[in-house]
């Protein structure tokens, strides 16, 4: 995947019970993620991780990739979306989903995460769930550019 292009990774999915989180030179967290054991555990954070472990190995990662709220604090802030950027979600007071930027209507994005149906899937999420736009530290922010996607299909309210 390079920055920009969040779909190359579309592949990755989980079953039940055959979860493995990517590793790039150790677990994803450092090894606080050993309580992973299969995929009832949200794993869209780990899909992230795996995509910039592939793609930017050197890439500076929050301290529990697993932890979608912890992508809050990930590479750099963007003002505004483009395509690829890494978009942090609220999921109650506590919870959080991550996702790639592919597109938006008026009240809504397009994301592609992990854990979103069980599965690596495009999904429409409330703008008003939106916590952080970020970007890798390690490659030249984007010019934001809102891409707009046709409105249809259901709104995603809880992706666990």
């Amino acid at each position: 995947m390079r920055p920009g292009s969040p779909r190359r990774g579309a592949g990755w999915a989980c079953g039940r019970s055959r979860a493995r989180p990517p590793t790039r030179r150790s677990s994803p967290g450092g090894g606080r993620a050993d309580w992973y054991r299969d995929d009832d555990v949200p794993w869209c954070g780990a899909f992230v991780f795996g995509q910039f472990a592939a793609a930017l190995p050197d890439e500076p990662l929050p301290a529990n990739p697993l932890w979608a709220r912890g992508w809050a604090r990930f590479g750099v802030t963007l003002s505004k979306p483009a395509p690829g950027a890494v978009l942090v979600f609220e999921r109650g007071p506590t919870a959080g989903h991550v996702g790639f930027y592919v597109g938006e209507d008026a009240g809504r994005f397009r994301v592609l995460g992990g854990n979103q149906s069980n599965a690596v899937t495009e999904a429409w999420i409330l703008k008003n769930r939106l916590i952080a736009i970020r970007w890798p530290a390690t490659v030249p922010a984007p010019r934001p550019r809102r891409v707009r996607v046709a409105a249809g299909g259901a709104t995603s309210l809880d992706e666990a």
